[in-house]
């Protein structure tokens, strides 16, 4: 496991639900705790994966959820091997903190489940400051396909001591991930045809017939709009429009994904959950919006503080969707099916 910081105390940028706000920070922010102390690398946790060095393995490339580059090795038996990752989490002080993960078996199994393929690592470091972390990263996979995919759930927690007694929570929340034997699954770098999501599980096993039926219809309309959201963004990257217009459409593109959504009217059962979630998302463009305008106007910490709270609510936007039903609009991009399947 490694980690990332940068001077002063970490900064939070996470993924906005498919839009990217490129919000870039020159400068740490100046808040009150500091990590400065801290060592980049953990050295108690291998970041090489010999597995990954085998010819028989078959490796498996995408994305997670925050559009950091993943990959998963699998063995001949299609069965987990080894993965490598990037997470980025936020602070209680409204910092970021990053790690890498690449936990290979046999150092660390990757053991069937009721949940499917788990896999976690726990670490402890000190720095020459006397800042004591604690950090545990753990994921949950499912191979489909006959091995031609990978799908799955990520989360770390880190808890700093100081030799103060103060104390400093980050977590990166669950991220959703995927992975493809063509690496095509980031949704950022859509340069071809759209093509099919990666559905993450449904948690409405009980709900009537009819309200997973209009689940699967917003899903589907999740996955246009957003299809048609990342041709656009494509095409203003390749016309090299001004960045801060970039991110101007990139909202005005989620609000479109909204507004298409909210024309599908009210659920036949779970119409309050549902609004939830709805709310949840117009919340988020709010929130994206403010973010844009504050770094516009010099203020970096605001803007910084503001995406952060946009990373929880899409985690608890997550959580309402999956329990309504959805599978794709909680999903994190597209999956392009191999040539020939």
């Amino acid at each position: 496991m490694t980690t990332t910081r940068v001077p002063g105390d970490p900064l939070p940028r996470r993924s906005v639900d498919r839009v990217r706000l490129a919000l870039r920070s020159a400068l740490g922010l100046a808040l009150v705790l500091t990590l400065v102390a801290l060592a980049v690398h953990l050295g108690l946790i291998h970041t090489g994966s010999d597995a990954a060095n085998g010819s028989s393995y078959i490796n498996l490339r995408g994305s997670t959820e925050e559009q950091q580059p993943m990959s998963v090795t699998l063995d001949h038996h299609d069965q987990i091997q080894a993965l490598n990752v990037h997470l980025i989490g936020v602070c209680e002080n409204g910092g970021r903190y990053s790690i890498g993960w690449s936990p290979n078996s046999p150092r660390i199994s990757f053991r069937s489940s009721a949940s499917g393929i788990v896999a976690h690592e726990y670490a402890q470091q000190r720095s020459a400051a006397g800042i004591v972390s604690h950090t545990v990263v753990g994921t949950t996979a499912r191979v489909e396909n006959g091995g031609d995919n990978a799908v799955g759930n990520l989360r770390y927690q880190t808890t700093f001591r100081y030799p103060d007694g103060r104390r400093l929570r980050c977590d990166s929340g669950y991220v959703h991930w995927a992975v493809n034997r063509t690496g095509s699954a980031n949704g950022a770098e859509l340069t071809g045809p759209p093509g099919s999501f990666p559905p993450v599980s449904s948690l409405a096993a009980a709900a009537p017939p009819a309200q997973l039926r209009f689940a699967s219809i917003v899903d589907h309309t999740c996955s246009s709009t957003y299809n048609k959201n990342q041709v656009r963004q494509l095409r203003r990257r390749q016309m090299h429009e001004p960045l801060i217009l970039q991110q101007e459409a990139g909202i005005v593109d989620h609000e479109r994904q909204y507004i298409a959504i909210s024309r599908l009217g009210q659920p036949p059962t779970a119409a309050g959950l549902y609004r939830a979630w709805l709310a949840n998302m117009l919340e988020r463009i709010r929130l994206e919006g403010l973010a844009l305008r504050e770094r516009a106007k010099g203020k970096t910490q605001h803007s910084e503080m503001t995406l952060a709270q946009v990373s929880f609510m899409k985690v608890r936007g997550d959580a309402l969707g999956q329990e309504f039903g959805l599978r794709i609009c909680t999903s994190n991009g597209p999956l392009r099916h191999t040539v020939g399947k």
